[in-house]
């Protein structure tokens, strides 16, 4: 058995052509646990973050009187609680699938910068799902030293059902107060889009070099928001991986190292310009006790954005920490 836990910290600067502000914030990376079930079988139930909302921009509309300021707020995410099983089809075909229940809320806010007044319109969204995706895998040799894995998922479009509740708030002049104009609560369905991928690795005893194509279909998505257009979601990533000598006395030997690369476009499409986004990460595996456990260090560089046409750009550092614990059930004490 198997046990996985990590943790967070991000730091994020957001740029315009006039301002920069910063922001941090942390978090659960995940929560896991895997168990073999029979030779052929394994399975493993986990807790991870699905979908994370958190936006501040600020924009000007012309509105037939003049321009007036506007400003768009975003917070909160979805969860995902997953159960996932590995079946080994023969020596060299794999397949899995995994059923998970996505839940959590979002809170959006507009606020108009009016002469007298600022006007409010707060909409706080629950949402909740089950949902099922899929995997296969075939490796295979090519000679004694070099092994070859495909791969290949698909994620089903998941539509949340649930519950928005809608205020408007108007503040006046009179610092900190807010009057309630009008309320409602709705129920609503959510589409996140579907999502396929494939992918190839190289490996040998020691070393892997991976590459992935992941396609998410942006454009079938639907949040409930008038006059608003996703773009289809390209992604490439790369990968290299040091897997170090787990047999080795010499502790450093048994280090593991990793990089990674990635980049994709984002779907939104801001003043009709396409937003890149693109990032690196640098990571080690820290052998505890033997190899009966793992420290997990990472950092993560990110670049979302650009500073065209008046838009933000975002420039993120993200520092994670994974402990991996292997058999517990399986560690026994040794008397001499």
């Amino acid at each position: 058995m198997i046990y996985e836990s990590g943790i967070y910290l991000e730091s994020a600067r957001y740029t315009t052509a006039a301002m920069s502000e910063q922001k941090s914030f942390g978090g659960l990376t995940n929560l896991n646990m895997w168990v073999k079930l029979k030779p052929f079988w394994g399975s493993t139930v986990g807790l991870a973050p699905y979908s994370d909302v958190s936006y501040h921009i600020n924009a000007l509309r012309d509105f037939g009187y003049g321009k007036t300021n506007i400003t768009y707020k975003g917070s909160g995410g979805f969860t995902e609680l997953y159960w996932g099983n590995g079946f080994a089809v023969t020596k060299n075909l794999s397949v899995g699938v995994n059923a998970s229940l996505v839940f959590g809320s979002v809170t959006k806010t507009e606020s108009i910068a009016l002469s007298n007044a600022d006007m409010v319109l707060e909409k706080k969204i629950y949402a909740n799902r089950l949902s099922l995706d899929a995997g296969i895998q075939y490796r295979f040799r090519v000679s004694k030293k070099y092994a070859v894995v495909l791969g290949a998922t698909i994620d089903q479009e998941r539509k949340l059902e649930g519950s928005r509740e809608s205020s408007l708030f108007k503040s006046t002049a009179v610092a900190g107060v807010m009057l309630s104009l009008d309320s409602n609560t709705s129920r609503v369905q959510y589409i996140f889009p579907g999502k396929v991928g494939l992918g190839v690795s190289v490996e040998t005893t020691r070393s892997l070099v991976a590459a992935d194509f992941q396609f998410q279909s942006w454009s079938k998505a639907d949040f409930g928001e008038r006059n608003v257009t996703y773009e289809d979601v390209n992604r490439l990533s790369f990968g290299y991986m040091y897997k170090g000598n787990s047999k080795s006395d010499n502790y450093l030997s048994r280090i593991s190292l990793r990089s990674g690369f990635h980049y994709q476009n984002h779907y939104f499409k801001l003043e009709n310009t396409l937003l890149d986004n693109w990032g690196v990460s640098f990571g080690m595996g820290l052998p505890i006790q033997g190899n009966r456990a793992t420290l997990q260090l990472t950092y993560a560089y990110e670049c979302l954005g650009t500073l065209s046409n008046g838009l933000v750009k975002e420039n993120s550092s993200k520092v994670m920490v994974d402990v991996i614990v292997r058999d517990i059930w399986g560690i026994k004490r040794r008397f001499e």
